[in-house]
This record gives C-alpha cells, sequence and structure tokens, in this order.
C-alpha cells in the first residue's frame, strides 16, 4: 500500500504560528515557563532515506532578556551537511515573497550535536537539517532541540521517534541506447558495453535499456524499453558475448497505480516506502517492460531476489534514443 502524506492544518500547525503571539499577551510574565517559549515542525513529509535530509523548523521566543543561543542533540551522528542553517525565512508582506533573513552569528556541528549563537533578537524561527547518515538505516532516531536566553533561562523539547527507510534512492540516471544501457540494479548503475565485458560485470546486469520506434517486420510498438540480458527476443541484436551471464529479470510495467514524489521531484505527495516493495503483487510478470513513457514506471525484481525496485522514467528523448530514471530500491533480508 503506497503511503499518502498530505500537509494538513492540525493544532500543531496553529500552535506552532501563534505560539509566539499568545505568549507575550500572557498575564503570567513572571515565570519563566510563560515568558520562554520553544516549538518545532518537522517539514519532510516524504520517507526518510539514507543520504536524503529531514528539515525542522524551531522556533524560540522569550519575554526575559534577548535569546542566546539554540541547539538540537540527534539521537543517531548526522552524516556531513548536518545542522542549522544561518537564515531564517521571512515572508514580505508586500509582495509575498519569501527572504532570507541573517538569525544566526555562528553554526558548529560537533558529532551529534549542532550549535548556534544567535543575533540580538527575542523570537527567531531556525531552520536546521539533518542529514541521513548509513548508521540510521533501518532504525529510529529522534532530536532534543534547546535553547538559552541571556538571563540563562532554558527551554528543550524532544522530538518522537522517526522511522529511517532501510529503502536506498538513487535520482536522473541516464540511459542511452547503444551507449550507458546495460543496469545493475545492485550497483544503482548504468553501464556500457565495454565496461560490462572489460570489468566481468555481466552476472549485476539486470536488464539492458533500449530504443527503437516499432518491433520491425510485426510493426508494434517498442519504444523505450527495458530487457533482461535472457530474454531470447528483444535482445538478439546486441550480439551479446555467450560467456556473459544472462540473468532473468522479473519486471512490471506500472503506469497510474505507482507514484512517487521523491523520484519525481515534484507533486504528488504520495511516496513509495519500504512496505511496497517488501512483498510486491507481480501479477502480470515478464522479463521485460516495453514502451516506457515519463511518469511511467516498472516494478522490477532481480533474478535472485535480493532487491526488489520501483523504476520510475522522468524523461525520455526519441530523437537522442536517451530515458531517464529515478530508482528506489530495496534489499530483501
Amino acid at each position: 500500500m503506497l503511503e499518502l502524506f498530505a500537509m494538513k492544518i492540525n493544532l500543531k500547525n496553529i500552535i506552532f504560528v501563534v505560539f509566539i503571539t499568545v505568549f507575550f499577551l500572557s498575564c503570567e510574565k513572571d515565570e519563566t515557563q510563560t515568558s520562554f517559549k520553544n516549538d518545532f515542525i518537522k517539514q519532510s513529509v516524504e520517507p526518510a532515506i539514507v543520504g536524503q535530509k529531514l528539515e525542522f523548523k524551531y522556533a524560540l521566543g522569550t519575554l526575559i532578556g534577548k535569546l542566546k543561543s539554540a541547539s538540537v542533540e540527534a539521537s543517531i551522528e548526522g552524516f556531513a551537511g548536518t545542522g542549522f542553517s544561518r537564515y531564517s525565512i521571512y515572508t514580505d508582506r508586500g509582495t509575498g515573497i519569501d527572504k532570507n533573513v541573517l538569525t544566526v552569528k555562528d553554526s558548529i556541528t560537533n558529532g551529534s550535536v549542532s550549535t548556534v549563537q544567535l543575533v540580538d533578537t527575542n523570537a527567531v524561527t531556525l531552520r536546521y537539517y539533518y542529514v541521513i547518515p548509513e548508521a540510521a538505516r533501518g532504525k529510529k532516531v529522534y532530536f532534543e532541540f534547546s535553547g538559552i536566553n541571556t538571563s540563562g533561562d532554558k527551554v528543550s523539547m524532544r522530538t518522537p521517534e522517526y522511522n529511517i527507510s532501510k529503502m536506498d534512492m538513487k535520482r536522473n540516471i541516464l540511459l542511452k541506447d547503444g551507449g550507458v544501457c546495460y543496469f545493475s540494479i545492485a550497483d544503482m548503475t548504468a553501464y556500457t558495453k565495454e565496461q560490462v565485458d572489460g570489468q566481468n560485470l555481466s552476472g549485476k546486469i539486470d536488464f539492458v535499456y533500449l530504443y527503437k520506434a516499432t518491433m520491425g517486420m510485426s510493426g508494434g510498438a517498442f519504444g523505450h524499453s527495458i530487457v533482461s540480458l535472457a530474454n531470447g527476443n528483444y535482445v538478439t541484436s546486441l550480439s551479446i558475448p555467450n560467456s556473459w551471464t544472462k540473468l532473468t529479470t522479473k519486471m512490471e510495467k506500472r503506469i497510474d497505480n505507482m507514484k512517487d514524489g521523491q523520484l519525481k521531484g515534484a507533486p504528488p505527495t504520495v511516496f513509495i516506502d519500504d512496505i511496497d516493495l517488501e512483498n510486491p503483487q507481480f501479477n502480470s510478470a515478464a522479463d521485460y517492460a516495453l514502451t516506457l513513457s515519463a511518469d511511467q514506471g516498472a516494478l522490477v525484481q532481480t533474478q535472485d531476489r535480493n532487491y526488489t525496485s520501483y523504476l520510475y522514467v522522468n524523461k525520455v528523448d526519441n530523437a537522442r534514443k536517451e530515458m531517464t530514471i529515478s530508482i528506489k530500491r530495496l534489499k530483501i533480508e
């Protein structure tokens, strides 16, 4: 089942937007818990995949003194690039255009802790990015945010635990007929025939990309297609050496019932998650998927069943005989 993520207006979001205003109007201004507040929103809605970013907005506001610093500690140390942005976002009321505003004097990430020294202000919404490391694959991760004002008061907030996917993802892979057209799901890489032959990679090649307008004498459409090397009908023109291993890869073309905003890089806010690749249903499986077009895809499983993947077609080019794909891959344990 595909997971549908939609941004919904809820109490949490409303509190985040207005909490600073509310506490400034509070009559109990002498108490720390009402004069210094914090809150957060997790901006990322898609599955959390190794190498990708989780984005948070962390808001602080104080009635006593000014804001001094903020920090966040991740339960699992993030990869390079983890940390706070030095800029917050300000929406110009006149134009409605978002602008970056410098709100951080210094930003440091040391291990699992990221810390910032803040500019002279009473309220701020910071942006924090967590680059998901390999160490977090298939695990849960949480974060503890905190802030300090110039009076020495401290606030903190711990997030829920977030599941990190077991999947891998790679986007915008160019396949070219007669060129980089031999694809390995294990490597998530396309190779030329010369590379496959020279590096003895045929045992890793799950399919080859081919383009031709028709099937030839039969006149049927062929178009942009992916075919197993073991297929006896569609790869004869490739003159594959007899010494090559010729894997039989299970494939099924998917047109409307599988979409993914991460692979597409744009809406819809529908995403393929681990569960969609764990026990896929190949009701019309073959060792090929023909006439693929942009915004279509194919469910693909390797011969050894070590990997199940979803291949999404970002772009096709008839004149250049090229197809650009993105892929999500799950290693089956």
